[in-house]
């Protein structure tokens, strides 16, 4: 016999501690609910009623598991990318009264909006019942959370009852029609169901078993080798074959070929597999080599990373830094595993419970986060659990630099003011397909001595998945454990590709000290994965110095670049700008246009490309960025003086992923701008729009599309200094891909 919830009525704090010893008995509990308890403990007496139903819903999973019901759920095979039907039919476990009901819900990356209203349109739902008596209405309730709008406010499909009473053993239908499934694979999709048994407003999960999304067939191919070798060094190459959304691919593969430095080596069978070992490669020459694997037919095709022969003690990493772990985000993590070599895996501090810690394989991280007012998002890499703390003050205080680095992050930034240098080592420049270029300067100008990372994860919602969005290499010799490397800065960060630089201030590496001295020497060489555009030299915040390796002011070949900033307004401590799209169609008059390319394109349900059928010479475009660049190049018939171009974008209105509190999302005005080929042949023109308080930036270059891959490159700064100096440098291909190299500090000195 159940016993009052009322009378269990416990704090938050204690609710989080049952919920604790429970799952040490071996029982499974949501996240969404140990979320929830983590959030009551901040908040313990608030809200009593809340704190009843908790109690109410550990005791259910305790010692009646079967009040929360239980689900089938009947689905043909899922593939990724597609639409399909899906049926779940509910068995009620508790009596479920009049003005109770179903809320409908999916997790926050699922970027799919329900609806209830139109059963020939995508992502229709219907809820109807095995019992006459109940009638069952369809409205709408707000959620944030994982199964909700995360931060933000969603409405979701809520179905109540307006007449009658479920009973325990009623059947509950749901049925999801023409369901646009996730780009991504995954064993662990859910479709999560809330119900409530009366009027309040407290929820209970139903247990849903888990769906599999399967990958789609064969349609591309990845390569990947060690970034440096030594010569005579034995090395293994991996081939990855991909689905569309790059998803380990499913079903029969072709026979593939491959080539070293465009000879022919050996031949991979056909089959089932998705993945190949090419062992026993070695190259006796230093210099630039390359692998191809390509179909007999040329139908599938793929190059691998830039290999760098030279002898070098060094080697490079790719490192995830922040993969998050299923238990924390309330899904299966997508394998990711073919882009990287390491990773650090992480859960978030509200997700977290000492069992689920000790599930996860080292090295492993806690993500602390709480609303920027109150201190931001880190990332805490430990080998031990942090304890749970309220503030980022608190947390600085408790945490010990022989245990644990961190590492700030700046979609919810971390407040400078309260970091400690002893403790946080790193910054995180890029998440996702975000840049946050200023968040690190803004750190480094504070004198604090960080090394760059990037993640591929991110809490934008994804409209398709980045291709290879965002890489930590690191940089680590011999007897350097990686780990210890990273912490230490020793890295450099690309968009995705995996780029080969190398940069020394006065002979010193990314994350090393030079002494202070007037003459500073920068060296560096990048190989590249496609043509180089730019080298620029940046010093404390400010490019110094630039090569641009790709202008020609004799090509017909035009890049027309597109730029939006990511920093909050007038650089206050705030939540970033969100990002925008740019909308429009590029038009020529006086000449036809010969081709148009956008290698840079790599979100198809966020950019595209097009040359107009119905209208001649005219290109239609759509992009996005967010504190970063993003580009089309298009090349010109003939030689024509006279030749003038017009781009033309239309309104629009910046994104409301996040809200800032200075400056909330903006509307985008439309621009028109006429461009003469004369004028280009002058070199580089920039046009700056106003949206709101910031300047977003569209700039025209002639480039030579075929220009150097494999640069070195030499400055010199003899314009003084001062103790504290940093300096990096920040690479651009053609392609929009980019890397930074991690600061080298000159003068100076670190905490004991």
């Amino acid at each position: 016999m159940l016993v009052s919830a009322f009378v269990l009525a416990d704090t938050g704090e204690e609710l989080l501690n049952r919920a604790y010893r429970l799952e040490q008995t071996g029982r499974d509990l949501p996240p969404v609910l140990i979320h929830d308890l983590h959030r009551l403990a901040e908040t313990s007496g608030v809200d009593v009623l809340l704190e009843d139903h908790y109690s109410l819903w550990l005791e259910w999973l305790e010692v009646a598991p079967y009040r929360l019901g239980n689900s089938q759920l009947f689905n043909e095979p899922l593939i990724a990318g597609t639409s399909a039907n899906i049926r779940q039919v509910y068995h009620v476990g508790t009596d479920i009264l009049t003005a109770g009901g179903f809320i409908v819900a999916k997790h926050w990356r699922y970027p799919v909006s329900f609806q209830t209203t139109n059963s020939t349109l995508p992502n229709f739902i219907r809820v109807s019942t095995n019992n006459p008596d109940v009638e069952i209405g369809a409205l709408t309730m707000v959620r944030t959370g994982i199964f909700g709008g995360l931060d933000n406010k969603l409405d979701l499909p809520f179905f109540p009852l307006r007449k009658g009473e479920l009973k325990s053993g009623d059947e509950v239908i749901i049925e999801y029609q023409n369901l646009q499934l996730p780009s991504l694979a995954s064993d662990n999709f859910t479709l999560p169901l809330f119900f409530r048994t009366d009027t309040g407003n407290a929820f209970f999960l139903a247990p849903v078993e888990p769906l599999q999304i399967h990958a789609g067939r064969v349609e591309k191919l990845d390569v990947q080798g060690p970034g440096r070798l030594n010569p005579g060094e034995t090395f293994t190459a991996y081939v990855h074959l991909k689905d569309r959304y790059d998803n380990p691919a499913q079903g029969r593969a072709p026979a593939l070929e491959v080539l070293v430095d465009g000879i022919f080596h050996s031949r991979l069978p056909s089959g089932d597999s998705n993945f190949h070992e090419i062992r026993g490669l070695v190259f006796e020459s230093s210099g630039v080599h390359g692998i191809q694997v390509k179909s007999s037919g040329g139908g599938l095709s793929g190059r691998s990373n830039p290999l760098l022969v030279e002898y070098n003690n060094e080697k490079v990493f790719w490192v995830d830094t922040h993969p998050q772990n299923s238990l924390g985000e309330g899904e299966t993590t997508p394998d990711n595993s073919t882009n990287f070599d390491l990773s650090i895996t992480s859960v978030h501090d509200h997700y977290l419970t000492p069992t689920r810690w000790d599930l996860i394989d080292p090295p492993k991280a806690v993500l602390w986060g709480s609303d920027f007012r109150r201190g931001g998002n880190q990332l805490l890499v430990s080998e031990e659990l942090p304890k749970s703390v309220g503030s980022q003050g608190e947390l600085v205080r408790r945490v010990s630099p022989e245990d644990t680095f961190a590492i700030a992050l700046a979609e919810i930034p971390a407040d400078d003011r309260l970091l400690n240098n002893q403790v946080t080592r790193l910054v995180e420049l890029i998440a996702g397909t975000s840049h946050f270029e200023w968040y690190a300067n803004r750190l480094l100008s504070k004198g604090y001595r960080l090394g760059f990372s990037a993640s591929s994860h991110s809490h934008l919602l994804p409209v398709g998945k980045p291709v290879n969005a965002a890489l930590t290499a690191v940089l680590s010799d011999a007897e350097e454990f990686w780990l210890e490397a990273l912490s230490n800065g020793r890295t450099y960060v690309t968009t995705g590709n995996r780029l080969l630089l190398d940069v020394t201030v006065n002979d010193a590496g990314p994350g090393q000290r030079t002494v202070s001295s007037s003459r500073r020497i920068i060296k560096g060489r990048v190989t590249g994965t496609a043509p180089i555009h730019t080298v620029e030299l940046i010093k404390n915040g400010d490019i110094i110095d630039e090569v641009n390796y790709a202008s020609d002011d004799k090509s017909d070949t035009v890049k027309i670049s597109f730029h939006s900033d990511s920093k909050p307004l007038h650089d206050q401590r705030d939540l970033p700008r969100n990002g925008r799209e740019w909308i429009g169609f590029l038009q020529a008059r006086e000449a036809g246009i010969i081709s148009a390319d956008a290698p840079g394109f790599r979100r198809p349900a966020r950019q595209a490309l097009i040359l107009n059928p119905n209208i001649d010479n005219r290109l239609d475009f759509i992009t996005w960025t967010r504190g970063n660049s993003s580009s089309f190049m298009v090349e010109f018939e003939g030689r024509n003086k006279d030749l003038v171009f017009e781009l033309n974008l239309r309104e629009g209105r910046e994104d409301i992923d996040v809200t800032p509190i200075l400056r909330p999302s903006s509307k985008i005005p439309g621009s028109r701008q006429m461009i003469s080929m004369y004028d280009l042949r002058q070199g580089r023109i920039i046009r700056a729009l106003s949206v709101d308080g910031y300047e977003d930036q569209i700039s025209f270059e002639l480039v030579d599309p075929d220009s150097e891959v494999d640069v070195g490159f030499e400055f010199t700064d003899e314009t003084g200094g001062r103790e504290g100096d940093y300096y990096y440098v920040r690479i651009s291909q053609l392609d929009d891909h980019v890397a930074w190299s991690s600061p080298v500090f000159v003068g100076g000195f670190d905490h004991p």
